[in-house]
Formats: structure tokens, sequence, C-alpha cells
């Protein structure tokens, strides 16, 4: 079976997270190999992730942020998630 493009960007989360079956991520590491146009999403994908890890390790918000700024989204329209 193989996979297009379409595919392997709509799953590409699911991917670099090892949520999809093994078969599954068989089928897009084979796509990716041999795919131009899907290599630079998972390497960016890889990057993105690496990069929040080390964010969220080096630097936590304060405590009193995130009030903050759900504070100033409900001033601007939005309305809080909670």
């Amino acid at each position: 079976m193989l996979i297009d493009c379409d595919a392997v960007v709509r799953e590409l989360w699911d991917f670099l997270d090892e949520e999809l079956s093994g078969e599954r991520i068989a089928l897009i590491e084979a796509h990716v190999a041999l795919c131009e146009r899907c290599g630079p999403h998972v390497v960016f994908g890889r990057a993105f992730k690496a990069a929040v890890r080390t964010a969220r390790d080096v630097a936590m918000a304060p405590a009193h942020l995130g009030p903050r700024v759900r504070e100033a989204l409900r001033a601007q329209g939005f309305s809080d998630p909670r």
C-alpha cells in the first residue's frame, strides 16, 4: 500500500508522537525516505518538538501569567476554553 503526501502531512504530528500503528509509521517512514517534499516537514516537526521540550525545561512561565493571558484574551473577545 502506498501513501501520498497529503496523508503524510495530515498525520505528521501523530507520526512524530508515535501515536500511529507500527504499519502506518512504516508507511510514512518509507514515503518520507523517498519524497523530497515531505522530508522537510518531518525535519521541521522534529526540530519544533525538540525546541518546545528545551523551552519547557529552561523557562517556566510565572504562575500569575496564565490568568493574565486569559483575561487579556477575554478582553479581546475570545472565550476561555475552561
